[in-house]
């Protein structure tokens, strides 16, 4: 993951570019690289500054410049998008890409992240569905999770393992396959939990071999529910 892009060009660019060619000597399938913010917090943290016009100019530079490289080597490049971040919604994505006008510059299928009120969560099919519509063409590859929703007076959506919280994970699923049916899709951002004997279990059962200190109980969970959905919904894993 390379980070990030919407700081000046002189800063940003060469940077990673010079990481760009790692990837590429890895032969990596796409690499990945995140929006960046004009909050020094963090890049996926909200300022006003992010949507001014000139930062919207600042970022197609600093991709077109990106993407000369990724063209010279050959090498996808795909961005990681938020709701929080400049790149806050399907028609922005879609815009960005076509912006920079190279086939090198691709976009994450992190639907999630482009879930922007109460309504669109509840009923959901109909946002993936229009997610799916302005996008999913430019998204090589995919991050499956779930949302979930809190309490509060203030409207809080989490992040949580998939087929556990609000989404039609079936709907994504025939999409995705429909868009995309010989790439992937990635679990990500779960809280460790150390696994069970019968989480282990499960795992060997979809013939992974556990490695190291072996798996997080939520991903074995994450996993799965995305393999008891994806049959369900009739969509093949393999």
């Amino acid at each position: 993951m390379l980070n990030a892009c919407l700081i000046p060009v002189p800063t940003c660019g060469p940077r990673l570019c010079a990481k760009l060619r790692a990837v590429w000597k890895l032969r990596a399938h796409t690499c990945l690289i995140r929006t960046g913010s004009l909050n020094p917090t963090g890049s996926y943290h909200p300022a006003k500054q992010n949507h001014a016009p000139d930062a919207y100019e600042r970022l197609i530079a600093t991709l077109r410049k990106v993407a000369d490289k990724a063209e010279a080597i050959g090498q996808t490049i795909v961005i990681e998008t938020h709701v929080l971040t400049i790149m806050n919604s399907p028609e922005t994505n879609a815009q960005v890409v076509k912006d920079v006008g190279s086939d090198r510059i691709r976009i994450v299928m992190d639907y999630v992240n482009h879930f922007q009120a109460l309504h669109q969560v509840y009923n959901s099919a109909d946002r993936l569905q229009h997610i799916f519509d302005v996008m999913g063409d430019i998204c090589p590859l995919g991050h499956c999770k779930d949302i979930s929703v809190g309490n509060g007076f203030v409207v809080h959506f989490s992040e949580e393992v998939p087929g556990e919280g609000e989404l039609d994970l079936a709907t994504m699923l025939r999409l995705w396959h429909a868009a995309h049916p010989d790439e992937y899709m990635l679990l990500e951002h779960l809280p460790s939990q150390p696994a069970t004997r019968s989480g282990i279990d499960q795992v060997m059962q979809l013939g992974w071999t556990p490695m190291g200190d072996g798996p997080n109980e939520r991903y074995i969970l994450a996993a799965r529910n995305v393999h008891r959905i994806a049959a369900e919904a009739g969509v093949p894993i393999y």
